[in-house]
C-alpha cells in the first residue's frame, strides 16, 4: 500500500515539475511542405532572404549599411530595415495583422487601409514573419497534387525594396509525399519496448527506462533547438524529458530499492509525452530544423 502511494506520488510530481504554460500560437512543426527562396531579383549584395521553419517563416537579414523594406499584401509598407540594423514594423499595416496566425484572413477593410504606425522590434538586422505568398493557406491537402509525388504547388514572389531599388524575391513552395511508415514504427516500438518490460523487471528496468529517456530527450533537445528561435515552441517537452532522465538516473542509483520502482515509474510517465511528441518527426519528411551554423548566420 506504501509502494502504491509512492508510484501515485511520483506520477504527481513527474506531471506537476514542468510549469504550465500556452503554446507557442504558430510554432514551426514537422509538415509536407517545402517553401525556399529560388532568387532575389536584382542582386541584392548584403541582403538576404530564406524561409525558416520549412514553411513557417520567410525571414529577412541585412548587413549594416544596407536598407530594406518588405512590402505588404496590399503594397503597403510593412517592415523596415534601417542602416543601422534597426528593425520597424507598421503595425497598422493589414498584412501585420494577418500574419498573426499561419492562417490569417483578410478582412473588409484591409485593402483600404492607409494608415502608419511603426514599432521598432529589433536592433539586429534581422527579421521573420509568416508570409502567406509563401506557405499553403490551407489545412487541408491542395487538390491539385499527388500525395506520393513530390510537386510544386506553386511558385511565389515577394516584393521588398533594397537600399532604394526595387526587388523582388521569388520561391516555390513544394509538397514533399510522407516516407514509410515502417521506420518510425519499428523506432516507436523500440522506443516503448523498455517502458513496457520496465515494471517486470526491479534490477534491469530502471536502466532500460533511463536509456530510453536519455534518447527521447536527446530527440526532442535537437528538434528544440534546431528549430529556428522565431517557430520555436515552448520547450516543455525538453524539460520533460530531462525530468524523466533525472528520474532514471535516481532509480539506477537505487537499483534494487523499492523506491527504484518508485522513480522508474515517474520516468517512465514523464518519458511518455515526450516519446508522443516526437511522433510527428518521425512519419513528416520536412523537419523545421537547421545546422547551428545557419542558425548562428540568423
Amino acid at each position: 500500500m506504501r509502494l502504491r502511494g509512492g508510484v501515485t506520488l511520483a506520477l504527481l510530481v513527474a506531471l506537476m515539475v514542468v510549469p504550465a504554460a500556452p503554446a507557442k500560437a504558430d510554432p514551426a512543426e514537422p509538415t509536407n511542405y517545402e517553401s525556399m527562396v529560388a532568387d532575389v531579383e536584382p542582386r541584392t549584395d548584403g541582403v538576404s532572404f530564406r524561409v525558416a521553419g520549412g514553411d513557417a517563416y520567410l525571414t529577412v537579414s541585412a548587413h549594416p549599411g544596407h536598407e530594406v523594406e518588405v512590402r505588404g499584401y496590399f503594397d503597403e509598407p510593412y517592415v523596415r530595415i534601417e542602416a543601422d540594423g534597426r528593425v520597424v514594423v507598421n503595425v497598422a499595416s493589414p498584412s501585420h495583422r494577418i500574419n498573426q496566425s499561419r492562417f490569417g484572413q483578410v478582412g473588409e477593410d484591409d485593402r483600404d487601409s492607409r494608415e502608419e504606425d511603426w514599432e521598432v522590434l529589433a536592433e539586429n538586422g534581422r527579421y521573420a514573419w509568416h508570409d502567406h505568398r509563401t506557405h499553403w493557406m490551407s489545412e487541408d491537402r491542395p487538390p491539385t497534387v499527388d500525395p506520393s509525388e513530390r510537386e510544386q504547388v506553386f511558385p511565389w514572389q515577394v516584393p521588398v525594396v533594397v537600399d532604394g531599388r526595387s526587388a523582388v524575391v521569388s520561391g516555390e513552395l513544394t509538397w514533399v509525399p510522407d516516407p514509410s511508415p515502417l521506420p518510425g514504427l519499428i523506432v516507436g516500438l523500440v522506443a516503448l519496448l523498455p517502458l513496457l518490460s520496465a515494471g517486470t523487471r526491479r534490477d534491469g528496468g530502471p536502466g532500460l527506462v533511463l536509456a530510453t529517456a536519455l534518447a527521447a530527450t536527446g530527440s526532442a533537445t535537437y528538434l528544440a533547438l534546431g528549430t529556428p528561435p522565431v517557430g520555436r515552441d515552448l520547450l516543455i517537452v525538453p524539460v520533460l524529458g530531462i525530468v524523466s532522465v533525472v528520474f532514471g538516473v535516481v532509480a539506477v542509483v537505487l537499483r534494487g530499492r523499492r523506491v527504484a520502482l518508485v522513480l522508474a515509474t515517474a520516468a517512465m510517465v514523464a518519458t511518455t509525452p515526450v516519446l508522443l511528441a516526437l511522433l510527428p518527426a518521425l512519419v513528416r519528411p520536412i523537419l523545421p530544423v537547421q545546422s547551428p551554423l545557419l542558425l548562428a548566420a540568423g
